[in-house]
């Protein structure tokens, strides 16, 4: 009896383990469809992020936005697993100085015209197993509005907001041009021999000036304390692209990861003749670049550490909202860029810490320096004030 009680006992356990096969298998196979449906809905987000920025960019003409956002749309599909697609007559939206934005509020003017438009897409994914619980496909949406926004700003070359340090903007060199105005919320020092000012030197309380040959065209002028003309932060920007933990390069010749790349800590460049191209960097450390004749074009790094350029022959130009260099830190060296026969342009902004720039052999940078306070320091180089190409500073930026 014993014995037909063990058989029993085998037959029950033998069909609970095919049952927990079974399950274990059918878990598997649904875990598949998931996956897929989690990539599927990335990719989508992705696509119309980017498809959003593209036609804000063309905005306030809503046509042509909406054919720059179509664009994007169909060349993310050249190579991509998931096709994605506008949704019909609602896949896109402009929304006008004044409008209201459904999930996000009335477009704000008070710091420029502000536009906006939406971009929804959608893809059909076929599921591989979940047809077998009576799932066939699944439509995935997605959704993103880019806003676009012209400010008013001046021709400031160098601007410094600190009103309660001892100076705000200190310069000392020689033979060097400033093309566009200097403005300080406190006093300036300036130290050294032949500076041409093509425009006034704006400041708060007083000015210490030592030394000789300075042309400065609309000389010395009292003002009073005024917010940066631009206020640009880390949520103006996203990457969308990958993330990354580190670049570390030790190397020469070089080309860094391209893409819109969040960085999880920091970017160390220390070798000879690297590049990046078409990329913005989000770094929530620090950025060391410190080989020569370093090339970042149509580049933006925004970082939440500190900034530091220390190489010869550096050349860079930006890729969104005009900004070269953006540190969030509050040091007061937050933005160290120095060096040789530099060609850069672009906003160099420091927002809560301080700039420091020191340059020589002609170095000449186009675009405006910008700190709570700024440091200048060298002989013969050139700052032009504005925007590279002399037009408004223009933000993109996604809203939802």
């Amino acid at each position: 009896m014993n014995r037909c009680v063990k058989y029993r006992e085998r037959g029950v356990i033998m069909v609970w383990a095919v049952l927990a096969l079974v399950a274990l298998l059918g878990m598997a196979a649904l875990t598949v469809d998931v996956s897929r449906l989690v990539s599927a809905a990335h990719t989508a987000q992705n696509t119309v992020d980017a498809a959003a920025l593209a036609g804000a960019s063309e905005l306030p003409g809503s046509a042509d936005a909406f054919h720059l956002a179509t664009q994007y749309v169909a060349a993310n599909n050249e190579d991509s697993a998931y096709q994605i697609e506008i949704s019909g007559e609602q896949g896109f939206a402009y929304y006008g100085p004044g409008s209201s934005v459904p999930d996000y509020g009335e477009l704000d003017q008070s710091k420029g015209r502000t536009d906006a438009c939406m971009v929804r897409g959608q893809t059909q994914l076929d599921y591989i197993f979940a047809p077998v619980v009576g799932l066939d496909t699944a439509i995935v949406r997605r959704l993103a509005v880019a806003r676009r926004r012209v400010r008013a700003t001046g021709d400031y070359a160098i601007f410094a907001k600190n009103s309660s340090g001892t100076f705000g903007i200190k310069y000392d060199g020689n033979d060097s041009t400033i093309d566009g105005n200097i403005h300080s919320n406190s006093p300036i020092s300036y130290t050294g021999n032949n500076l041409t000012v093509n425009g006034a030197a704006e400041y708060v309380d007083s000015y210490k000036f030592t030394g000789s040959g300075a042309d400065i065209r609309d000389g010395f002028v009292e003002s009073v304390v005024v917010d940066y003309p631009v206020d640009f932060g880390w949520d103006d920007f996203s990457a969308t692209t990958t993330t990354l933990q580190s670049i570390r390069v030790r190397d020469s010749s070089v080309l860094l990861p391209s893409g819109r790349i969040l960085v999880k800590k920091d970017i160390v460049v220390d070798g000879a003749d690297c590049r990046a191209v078409d990329s913005l960097y989000m770094v929530e450390g620090n950025v060391f670049i410190k080989g020569p004749r370093f090339s970042f074009q149509r580049t933006t790094i925004v970082a939440q550490g500190r900034i530091i350029f220390d190489g010869p022959a550096v050349d860079g130009t930006p890729y969104e909202n005009d900004v070269l260099l953006l540190s969030l830190s509050s040091a007061t060296t937050a933005l160290d860029f120095k060096g040789a026969g530099m060609r850069t342009e672009g906003i160099i902004f420091a927002p809560n810490g301080g700039v420091v720039f020191t340059a020589s052999s002609s170095h000449l940078h186009r675009g405006p320096l910008m700190g709570q306070t700024v440091d200048i320091r060298g002989t013969g180089f050139r700052i032009v004030g504005g925007t590279p190409t002399g037009s408004p500073f223009i933000e993109l930026r996604l809203i939802r």
